[in-house]
């Protein structure tokens, strides 16, 4: 049964990004290489969509 099809409201991030910094990070600690311990704030997006009640008819921030 089928109530309902709303396209859902997501968050996008930037994956190659992701990827990259956690290879880099792996890779050195498989090489036993001092790794400083920090925070790393990546820049990401919500796609409001039509699960979201205050989306807007085809409204992204």
């Amino acid at each position: 049964m089928i109530i309902g099809k709303a396209s859902i409201t997501t968050v996008q991030q930037p994956i190659k990004e992701l990827a990259a910094r956690s290879t880099e990070l792996l890779i050195n600690r498989v090489l036993n290489r001092a790794v400083e311990k920090t925070n790393k704030v990546f820049d990401c997006k919500v796609i409001t969509r039509e699960s979201t009640s205050a989306n807007t008819k085809n409204h992204e921030q």
